[in-house]
């Protein structure tokens, strides 16, 4: 009896140390996916972001190159009259 009390309480300490083994495999494994989610959200920010700043940069290049055309017609056309003036 004696025996198999001892092989019981051994038993007993392994399915502990087991469960405490796995709790402790689980917990690091929930902190390593939850580090991996924050990486995969960081880098979809990060993309985001510089597709913002692109589409913006570009909308900035067409504001540009739309007031340096209005500026060359203006320029233009004050020319022509001025041509013009000098003709008459």
């Amino acid at each position: 009896l004696s025996h198999k009390r001892e092989r019981s309480e051994s038993s007993r300490a392994n399915e502990n140390d087991a469960e405490s083994a796995n709790r402790l495999l689980y917990k690091r494994e929930r902190s390593e996916s939850s580090r991996a989610n924050e990486n995969e959200a960081q880098s979809a920010n990060r993309l985001s972001h510089k597709r913002e700043r692109s589409e913006s940069s570009r909308a900035n290049e067409n504001d540009a190159e739309s007031a340096n055309r209005l500026l060359y017609k203006r320029e233009r056309s004050e020319s022509s009259r001025a041509n013009e003036n000098e003709a008459q």
